[in-house]
């Protein structure tokens, strides 16, 4: 294991460990739940749909009484704002991940005023509404190739100044195929073979299409598609200031690294003043 993988090791150790579903884990949802819901309506939904997600993750015999597909909305509290957000309820360990343990913060001062946030794999809009509440954003480009993701993405959507945008990210503009074998709605891989049909784009057509020119903040969860991403030394890169992102499959930290690094990059350790938790790359000035 070379430096870089050592020292980044701690962040995704840490947020794996944070997002299983244990008792322990448990209270602490519970705590949270009430401090930032805003009504008692919230409150007792969200720890009700909560011991199910826990239940299901669980107790094998009661998985099929369990309807994990079944979609709720909250009113809640985010950096002091009350805002609405809605998701299944398999998807409430990503909601935690993201708004209690705060795996996406990054300093404020490293965001600029008007800025420009793209979310790669956005899923149902967790990220873009934890996002929103903590940043000044004037283009956020949400893109996300679930269709049933990508539905309620559109929905958290309504309030915000966000273009969603229902395609996989890719190197070229041509049909691709995802698998859909997992659990159904979570993020979805890129497969060779089997899968449901949807439209690539790539970055450049992407930036020139919504007229992007900087990106302030690029947050990458594309579930293994990331080599297909940076490979070629892409000319995009140049444009981007802060990277957050979740490495899968054999794409490393220290492959991650060599491929950033001729653009003026530093990756963030795990051990670090600013309280980062995701993988971060951030472009030195």
């Amino acid at each position: 294991m070379n430096n870089v993988d050592y020292l980044c090791k701690g962040i995704k150790k840490k947020v794996t460990t944070n997002n299983q579903m244990t008792f322990t884990t448990l209270k602490c949802k519970i705590d949270f739940i009430n401090t930032f819901g805003v009504d008692f309506h919230t409150k007792r939904l969200l720890l009700l749909n909560t011991i199910l997600m826990y239940v299901y993750s669980k107790m094998k015999l009661l998985k099929s009484l369990i309807k994990v597909n079944a979609i709720s909305k909250y009113r809640i509290k985010v950096n002091h704002k009350i805002c609405e957000i809605e998701f299944r309820i398999q998807d409430i360990p990503i909601f935690y991940e993201v708004m209690m343990e705060k795996v996406y913060h990054v300093p404020q001062e490293w965001i600029p005023e008007n800025a420009t946030f793209v979310d790669l794999g956005a899923h149902v809009g967790c990220t873009s509404v934890y996002f929103q509440q903590y940043h000044h954003i004037v283009t956020y480009l949400a893109i996300e190739p679930s269709t049933e993701n990508y539905s309620i993405l559109q929905r958290n959507a309504a309030s915000c100044p966000k273009i969603c945008i229902n395609k996989a990210i890719f190197d070229k503009n041509e049909k691709v195929k995802i698998d859909n074998s997992s659990l159904k709605g979570q993020n979805h891989r890129l497969s060779e073979v089997t899968g449901t049909e949807v439209d690539g784009i790539n970055m450049d057509t992407l930036m020139k299409e919504y007229h992007i020119h900087t990106i302030d903040l690029l947050k990458i969860d594309i579930e293994g598609t990331e080599n297909i991403l940076f490979k070629n030394k892409p000319d995009w890169l140049k444009n981007v200031r802060v990277i957050l992102i979740e490495l899968h499959g054999d794409y490393k930290i220290s492959q991650f690294q060599k491929d950033i690094s001729p653009y003026g990059f530093e990756i963030i350790s795990s051990e670090n003043k600013y309280g980062i938790k995701m993988i971060c790359a951030h472009r030195l000035q």
